[in-house]
Order: C-alpha cells, then sequence, then structure tokens
C-alpha cells in the first residue's frame, strides 16, 4: 500500500527559506546593535536574537535616534522584510491536509487558520530566498552605517560634554 506524502519539494525549499529569513532577520538586529554600540558586530547573538522578535525590537529601537537619512533606508527594509517574513510565516505555520476530491499531483494543499495555498514550490522558494538574501545584504551595509554614525554621534556627545 502506497502511503501518500507531502511533496518533498515543499520542505526542502521551506528549509532554504527559514535559513535565509533567520539571517535577515540577524541582520536586521545587528543594525540596532551597531547603533547602540558603536560597532558593526558581536559575536555574542543573544545580545541580538536572543528572544522572539527581539531582533526587529532593537532595530526599531535605534530608530528615532538615527539621522533622517538612515532611518529612513532602515524602515524602507524593515517593511520590506515584514512581507518577506510573513510569507515565510504563512508557508511555516501551516498543515498540510490531503483533498482526494482535487485532480491526482494536486490533492496536497496547505492550510493556515486563514487561508488554503498551495505547497511553496521551487520558483516561489528561490525567490523568497533571493529576496532574503538581497535584503540581508542592505541590512548589513545599513549596519556599517549604523556603527559609523553611532560613532559620530557618541564622538559629537563627548565633544559637546566637555568644557
Amino acid at each position: 500500500m502506497l502511503i501518500p506524502t507531502p511533496p518533498p519539494d515543499h520542505y526542502l525549499w521551506l528549509g532554504r527559506v527559514m535559513s535565509a529569513c533567520s539571517m535577515l532577520e540577524v541582520q536586521i538586529g545587528m543594525i540596532g546593535w551597531a547603533w547602540k554600540h558603536g560597532k558593526p558586530w558581536t559575536e555574542n547573538w543573544s545580545d541580538v536574537d536572543g528572544a522572539p522578535g527581539a531582533a526587529l525590537r532593537l532595530c526599531r529601537a535605534a530608530l528615532p535616534e538615527m539621522d533622517a537619512a538612515l532611518a529612513s533606508e532602515v524602515s524602507a527594509l524593515l517593511d520590506e522584510a515584514v512581507l518577506v517574513r510573513n510569507e515565510r510565516n504563512k508557508f511555516a505555520h501551516a498543515v498540510f491536509i490531503l483533498d482526494p476530491t482535487r485532480a491526482s499531483g494536486d490533492q496536497w494543499i496547505l492550510k493556515s487558520a486563514r487561508e488554503e495555498f498551495e505547497p511553496l514550490t521551487e520558483e516561489q522558494g528561490a525567490a523568497l530566498v533571493a529576496t532574503s538574501n538581497q535584503l540581508s545584504k542592505r541590512a548589513a551595509l545599513l549596519r556599517e552605517r549604523a556603527a559609523q554614525g553611532s560613532a559620530s554621534r557618541k564622538a559629537r556627545q563627548s565633544a559637546a560634554a566637555e568644557p
């Protein structure tokens, strides 16, 4: 007897999407960390992403202190990252359902609390991975600018505090 199994490509691409999105989340958190500490990098990941949503909170907390141009670019990055994260969550939190009333080959569907949709395909997965990777590269550049901006801000504050 053949036991029906969900399409294996779904899980292959979901793993790749999850990995790329995790890197993006760390890169976003590093922007906030860089602004706070004036350094572009830390080896202690728990400072950046030690709890669910911590990286995003760390980055958002730094926005009001950043110069307008940097804050605008970081905000735009965050807006784009939300779209990717929502797609990742859609696929990651859905369950497979076998619908024998559908045509052979299309019987597996994913169902979340709000919707039903098709399993993740190579095309969709590759697009999400590529978008996540592009956003991660932008975040890395913004992290460098945040570290430089923070260091400059701290130097100005120190100079202003001297009598």
